[in-house]
């Protein structure tokens, strides 16, 4: 499974996907929330802004559910920065500076910050 690939399914996972067929010859099917079935390599996130805006929104509304604070920032210079604040304070920060894209950069900001988050519950 190459590097992006293997990036859209741990946001696909971070977004409520579940695996359904893994590495069936190859073939790799994850079903959304909405119960809509993708094949892992149809996955976009690296490479359109719809799909990438739903994962930045998600990271967003966590902070209503989650007694931190996460802030989402695509910014000029194709930079992307993600901040993280746990009782006012910042805990850690997340800046993806001088990508080739914006998108690049938000999708970079993006994993970094799901591996982050996912050490920091597994705890």
């Amino acid at each position: 499974m190459n590097t992006t690939i293997a990036n859209n399914k741990l946001i696909a996972f971070f977004m409520g996907f579940k695996m359904l067929v893994e590495n069936y010859h190859g073939i790799y099917f994850i079903e959304s929330p909405t119960k809509k079935t993708y094949d892992l390599q149809g996955l976009k996130y690296d490479s359109d802004w719809n799909w990438l805006m739903l994962v930045v929104e998600n990271i967003n509304l966590l902070s209503k559910f989650d007694k931190n604070f996460f802030g989402v920032s695509t910014q000029y210079y194709n930079r992307c920065l993600i901040h993280c604040y746990k009782n006012e304070q910042r805990v850690h920060t997340i800046d993806i500076l001088n990508s080739e894209t914006n998108i690049q950069a938000t999708y970079l900001a993006v994993i970094e910050f799901i591996n982050w988050y996912n050490s920091c519950k597994s705890k």
